[in-house]
């Protein structure tokens, strides 16, 4: 079977083909997406009389094939987990050190006067 790259579909069948959401469809075609050179590609588009978009499909397989590849994408699955989060979050450090701070008891609690929500929103 051959596929008819030529061919225009609407956003919600270039959405099923790719398996990707339609708003994905929608900033593929506002921004654009880096090819496998490193060029800034968009698709191309044909508005109907009644102003619906129809894509072109050869486009929207290019877009997904290179977004899936791409490792700056959110969709590209080729990076090491290293580069994914360089750093641990800061409200998880935070935890972390919580969980890890010897706890001091009564005497801690006395000490620091207690946090109301007033006090929280004019801080």
């Amino acid at each position: 079977m051959r596929i008819n790259r030529d061919a225009f579909v609407t956003r919600a069948q270039a959405a099923m083909v790719t398996a990707v959401s339609p708003d994905s469809i929608g900033k593929w075609r506002a921004r654009g997406w880096l090819n496998d050179a490193g060029e800034r590609q968009f698709l191309t588009t044909k508005r109907l009389a009644n102003g619906n978009l129809l894509y072109r499909l050869g486009d929207i397989l290019d877009a997904e094939r290179d977004t899936a590849h791409n490792p700056n994408s959110r969709r590209g699955g080729t990076r090491p987990a290293a580069q994914l989060r360089a750093t641990p979050s800061s409200s998880r450090v935070r935890a972390h050190e919580e969980r890890q701070a010897p706890s001091t008891g009564a005497a801690q609690q006395e000490a620091r006067p207690p946090r109301s929500r007033s006090t929280l929103v004019a801080a």
